[in-house]
């Protein structure tokens, strides 16, 4: 009988009693347990198991809290300054492994242009102070980095930033897309033309989604699948054109780089492609020498 009574004992819904009232929660008890009278030792043994319990508690709750520390200092956007040496570190690291001829430097050529990609990949508003041409820049933007002068060094260049805290990104050269659609038709390069989705973790900031980076935009010529023609940089705007315009995704996940003019676009593909540019991309030019060959 007594088991039974233990057994089907309902505890009050949330509210329904005052915790901190010991009177209350006595007076809850005798009523529930009529009759029921508890030894010293038994109310210890239920004190010590409550203090248990409430070790594991506290113990959980120190753990989710580090947890959340250690989640918001990864995930915390760099400082420009950090941006900067992350970037500078990374562009030493691509002229070891490519071989640079003269490394990788900083100087009054790449330096305008450095400082406003730490700016955009911080997220830092001061680079909406910034345009070209009297477009202002936009942080809802791509980035487009052109050059007149091949060498320049401009995909090195942002392949500098494509770890960051904002929205890290892959790389596909226009000419290896251009294989895998004479290869494998559409379905070769369509994964390549929207957010990458990717587990969440700290090795990439917790971020869900990775953008991409578009090498040598406007320089492949036509490539050719099963009778269908196409040109990929012409397809990667169409697409990147849609995809934003139906507002399933982020434009400034997506970045390009490319040796054509506006007037060279234009020429190439039509008047509707190079009239799409400044709604997707920041135009920011790069000037300086061949740096192959200097």
């Amino acid at each position: 009988m007594i088991n039974q009574l233990a057994e089907n004992i309902n505890l009050p819904e949330k509210g329904g009693i005052d915790y901190d009232d010991a009177m209350a929660c006595r007076q809850y008890l005798e009523k529930e347990f009529p009759g029921i009278k508890p030894t010293s030792k038994e109310i210890f043994d239920g004190m010590l198991s409550a203090y248990k319990a409430a070790v594991l508690r506290m113990e959980n709750e120190e753990k989710q809290r580090k947890m959340e520390e250690r989640r918001q200092s990864i995930t915390r956007m760099w400082t420009y300054e950090e941006m900067w040496q992350v970037a500078l570190l990374n562009g030493k690291a691509i002229a070891v492994a490519e071989d640079f001829r003269n490394g990788f430097v900083i100087d009054e050529y790449n330096k305008p242009v450095f400082h406003l990609l730490c700016l955009y990949f911080t997220n830092d508003k001061r680079f909406e102070e910034y345009g070209l041409d009297g477009v202002p820049y936009s942080l809802n933007k791509g980035i487009w980095l052109q050059s007149t002068e091949r060498g320049s060094g401009k995909s090195t260049l942002l392949k500098c930033f494509r770890i960051n805290k904002r929205c890290c990104f892959g790389y596909q050269h226009t000419t290896e897309l251009g294989n895998k659609f004479q290869r494998q038709g559409y379905s070769g390069i369509d994964p390549f033309l929207d957010e990458i989705p990717q587990p969440s973790s700290a090795s990439n900031f917790y971020q869900r989604s990775a953008g991409m980076m578009y090498d040598e935009m406007f320089g492949e010529g036509k490539v050719n699948h099963m009778g269908t023609p196409l040109m990929v940089s012409e397809y990667i705007i169409n697409k990147l054109y849609d995809f934003s315009t139906n507002k399933k995704g982020n434009l400034w996940k997506f970045h390009c780089t490319s040796n054509s003019s506006g007037e060279d676009i234009e020429r190439i593909s039509g008047l509707t492609y190079r009239s799409r540019m400044p709604d997707m991309y920041n135009l920011i030019k790069l000037s300086g020498p061949n740096r192959r060959v200097s």
